[in-house]
């Protein structure tokens, strides 16, 4: 009898179902992530936290952990529904509800652990239409399909020289140099990708602008400074309405001339979100003047955590970027929030996970269970309505239900 309930806990946990875009009278209240957990951008369908969580090896445990971390962020502490962990407890899924400045919400918690480390996440949105929003959630998140087996599929680059015939690189299909010169590349992809390598630019101090009004002025003291000024002028030139947010920095150490900085951050323009990840350097020449250096990344955020890899993957192809380079940028790359995961592929368990969610969910929705014959291996959606709240069998083989863990 436990062995049914703990697999009908499961069937509550995914879900699917038709995705529909909200109306912006739907939208949650927007309140600032719980420190330690990071948001994702979602396209305005419900909110995605989520934070690295490290100290046991007990998914179980790290979903208490989660429920503390993120209790302030609710009106009331969530209020868990139903739970589903596999046997290693390495993965574990919980239903809740919430009330969010008055709202009420439904949501998904999930926790992925490897070993002593992982990943804890918060899917949640409206009451009213969490059902709708789930996959387009699912989706910001990184798991919208069904995981394929054997992992990530590598990106195969097709190397490219630019059309002066100086720059190399490799780049993912469907990217192309748009433009160059004398190794800058400005590089278009699908979905309004952007790869912006080896620009340079004069700029001058803020305070000299008026003695140089045809310059940039930005900090000659801080590269991260330095690119929200840069970006500030270069919005204000085109007539753009823009906004950028900081996600994390990290410097780049041993850098030859001036300041650097590996930078992940999130731009607005004009009510676009796109997410963000670039190199910037500020190097001052003279009392007035500096070389800003800048290599960028941009995709939009329904797409960025599936271009990432191969964009950076592309970048450190570039050829006029020493192996020395490559390894500061990399170990920097590596080491902020939202990036690490992608990069080093631990993200995958993660799609797993969430993929085989969308699929319980799919069964709860058609009130149906997934059962799988022991013997041979086969598997039966099987509707509830037919069970009769007994166990289904098959030429006298007692079928069992699968958990969440092995669909």
């Amino acid at each position: 009898m436990k062995r049914i309930e703990f697999a009908a806990a499961a069937t509550l946990l995914g879900l699917t179902g038709l995705t529909c875009a909200l109306p912006a009278a739907a939208q949650l209240p927007k309140k600032p992530a719980p420190q330690g957990m990071v948001q994702i951008a979602t396209g305005g369908s419900g909110r995605i936290l989520t934070s690295k969580m490290g100290g046991t090896a007990s998914a179980r445990k790290m979903l208490v952990a989660l429920k503390m971390v993120a209790g302030g962020y609710f009106d009331k502490p969530l209020t868990v529904t139903r739970v589903f962990g596999d046997r290693a407890d390495q993965n574990v899924q919980a239903a809740f509800t919430a009330i969010l400045k008055g709202i009420p919400v439904r949501g998904v918690a999930s926790v992925t652990m490897a070993g002593d480390s992982g990943q804890g996440t918060l899917l949640f949105d409206r009451a009213t239409t969490f059902s709708k929003s789930f996959r387009t959630l699912t989706a910001a998140q990184g798991g919208g399909g069904r995981a394929k087996s054997g992992g990530k599929t590598a990106v195969k680059l097709i190397p490219t020289v630019s059309s002066d015939g100086l720059t190399r690189i490799s780049l993912p299909p469907g990217f192309r140099i748009v433009d160059c010169y004398k190794g800058t590349l400005d590089i278009t992809g699908p979905n309004n990708a952007v790869m912006a390598l080896g620009a340079a630019a004069v700029c001058t101090r803020k305070e000299a602008m008026g003695m140089f009004p045809g310059l940039p002025g930005v900090d000659f003291n801080d590269p991260v400074r330095a690119m929200l000024d840069y970006v500030a002028y270069s919005a204000h030139r085109n007539g753009d309405h823009t906004t950028v947010q900081i996600l994390d920095a990290k410097p780049v150490p041993g850098w030859t001339s001036g300041r650097a900085a590996m930078v992940r951050y999130r731009l607005t323009i004009n009510g676009h979100v796109f997410e963000c990840f670039g190199l910037f350097s500020i190097a001052q020449t003279d009392i007035n003047q500096a070389l800003f250096y800048q290599s960028y990344m941009v995709a939009h955020s329904d797409t960025y955590r599936t271009q990432l890899p191969a964009m950076i993957q592309a970048w450190s192809t570039y050829n006029i970027s020493s192996s020395v380079f490559r390894e500061r940028m990399m170990a920097a790359a590596e080491s902020m929030r939202g990036i690490n995961d992608i990069i080093t592929g631990s993200y995958e368990n993660q799609q797993k996970t969430y993929a085989k969610v969308n699929e319980a969910w799919g069964d709860y929705i058609r009130d149906q269970g997934t059962w799988g014959n022991p013997a041979t291996g086969a598997r039966y959606k099987i509707g509830n309505n037919e069970l009769g709240g007994g166990i289904p069998m098959q030429n006298g083989t007692v079928l069992e239900p699968v958990p969440l863990s092995d669909l």
